[in-house]
């Protein structure tokens, strides 16, 4: 696109996940596999803050719920959330989730 603006380029290693939220004044929350963490920004690249960064490990697929965010750690095939405000240890929701490798679609017109 045009008019692009760089919000983080410093501190910043193998950034993995990228939520927005929307009801939070568009804030933004990124997961980091190599530094084990969770931040968050505003949407304009100020007020960058550390939401967690002990106990975690590999974060993926970060998502966003109310006053939460969750994550699966892909290593332990474990979903843990931590409230998005920073405030708090990140708590385990399901140990060993059971993860599809692949879908077989076994003849049918569509994946359900």
């Amino acid at each position: 696109g045009e008019n692009r603006t760089i919000l983080v380029d410093t501190d910043i290693v193998y950034p993995t996940d990228l939520v927005i939220d929307f009801y939070q004044n568009y804030r933004v929350y990124w997961t980091d596999k190599r530094k084990d963490s969770i931040e968050s920004m505003n949407h304009d690249g100020t007020d960058r803050t550390i939401i967690a960064h002990i106990g975690i490990h590999a974060p993926h697929s970060l998502d966003i719920f109310g006053s939460h965010l969750y994550w699966i750690n892909r290593d332990s095939r474990s979903l843990y959330t931590i409230e998005k405000f920073g405030r708090g240890l990140s708590t385990l929701v399901i140990d060993k989730l059971e993860l599809p490798l692949f879908l077989s679609n076994s003849g049918a017109k569509a994946i359900c």
